[in-house]
């Protein structure tokens, strides 16, 4: 449903399972997680390293925040 790359080369993609994949340049999945509610129909990441997810159903933007 959604698709965003970062400066390192990975990718973010959101699907209707509804999952967050992250993918390495290589191809590698790094890991896959179930953050929303409902699924994201698109995805961007802040140059902090955040990553918004735009929900439909609640109308909402999710923020996940990267800690460390």
């Amino acid at each position: 449903m959604g698709i965003w790359g970062d400066g390192e080369g990975c990718a973010y993609i959101t699907d209707m399972v509804p999952s967050l994949t992250k993918i390495a340049p290589d191809g590698t999945r790094i890991g896959r997680c179930r953050p929303m509610l409902n699924g994201a129909h698109g995805l961007y990441g802040t140059p902090t390293g955040d990553i918004l997810l735009a929900e439909g159903n609640p109308s909402r933007i999710t923020r996940l925040k990267l800690l460390g």
